[in-house]
């Protein structure tokens, strides 16, 4: 039996609050890297089967052998999936789907930060292409299999820069504007945050919970995919480190309770309570006023399942 605790909410939310998912199936991209090994392990020790969607499968299958030595109850699987390759992730969610008759959550935390504008084999700009195309695409052909879970969830895994956001409709691949990898980079985690508002309006009677989330900022190995000076802030040892980031354990918690506090409700949004959202446990977050455009909600999705070819039952 569950030694699990419900959290009141008088106090801070952490792992310890998870329920137990002995019997649940969670799937979760990029789950063997940066902020994925914190979430995928908290996931594994609370009982969960685990399904890791990532493309570098050789890293997974270390992470997952490890794991399994810490867990001994440990249930892992891995399989491939390139969110940036629109055939990868057709690939992969019919294997799921073949696999397994239902999910019961889905955890879109995978993410990449191009240096420079690189379009995907299919055209699409490469950091729209793997964080919100990709995406975008791997939940809508995961959705039956969501749909008859008896309450499942999407979480999909946002930033604080998206708050900087611009989600260009017009010119989502930077065709007609000039490249920066930070407004690319915040343009796919508006779009993240977008796609979930979206996404939630648009369930109805169904008991598949669309929620957002972002980790603050946390100490990754994703930091390779800034400039120097970040690189640098993130690997600082001692204070500079702890004064300005935090674990990536602590990081995991916003998008830990997105997915399993069972007080979760649609479209509710998750972040750390401190320092702006940067640091601390897990809250409800203010949406920004540009995430709440209906107008480029509605656009976004309609462009989305055009250059995707998926639609949503």
């Amino acid at each position: 039996m569950s030694t699990r605790t419900v959290n009141t909410g008088r106090q801070p939310w952490t792992a310890a609050d998870i329920p137990d998912l002995h019997g649940r199936i969670a799937v979760i991209t990029g789950g063997a890297a940066g902020l994925g090994r914190a979430i995928s392990t908290a996931l594994v020790t609370a009982g969960a089967h685990l399904v890791v969607a990532c493309r570098n499968t050789a890293r997974a299958e270390e992470f997952a052998a490890a794991l399994c030595t810490r867990v001994t109850s440990a249930s892992v699987e891995i399989v491939r999936l390139d969110l940036s390759d629109q055939a990868s992730v057709r690939a992969c969610a019919a294997q799921l789907r073949a696999r397994y008759s239902h999910l019961d959550l889905l955890i879109n935390n995978a993410g990449a930060a191009t240096p420079g504008r690189v379009l995907t084999v299919d055209g699409f700009e490469s950091t729209l292409a793997t964080n919100h195309l990709g995406h975008f695409a791997f939940t809508g052909l995961l959705w039956e299999r969501l749909a008859v879970a008896p309450e499942a969830r999407v979480v999909t895994v946002t930033s604080t820069i998206q708050k900087r956001g611009v989600v260009a409709v017009d010119d989502l691949h930077f065709a007609h504007r000039r490249y920066r990898r930070s407004a690319a980079y915040a343009q796919s985690k508006l779009a993240n945050l977008m796609f979930t508002l979206a996404l939630a309006g648009r369930i109805t009677g169904g008991s598949v919970r669309a929620v957002a989330a972002h980790p603050g900022l946390a100490a990754t190995d994703f930091s390779g995919n800034w400039g120097r000076a970040t690189r640098a802030v993130m690997a600082a040892p001692g204070p500079l480190l702890t004064r300005f980031t935090q674990t990536p354990e602590m990081g995991a918690l916003p998008i830990l309770r997105a997915a399993t506090d069972p007080s979760v409700v649609n479209a509710d949004f998750y972040g750390p309570d401190r320092w702006n959202g940067l640091r601390g446990h897990p809250v409800p977050a203010p949406t920004h006023s540009r995430a709440l455009r209906r107008d480029i909600q509605d656009r976004l999705w309609s462009e989305s399942e055009r250059l995707t070819g998926v639609g949503y039952p």
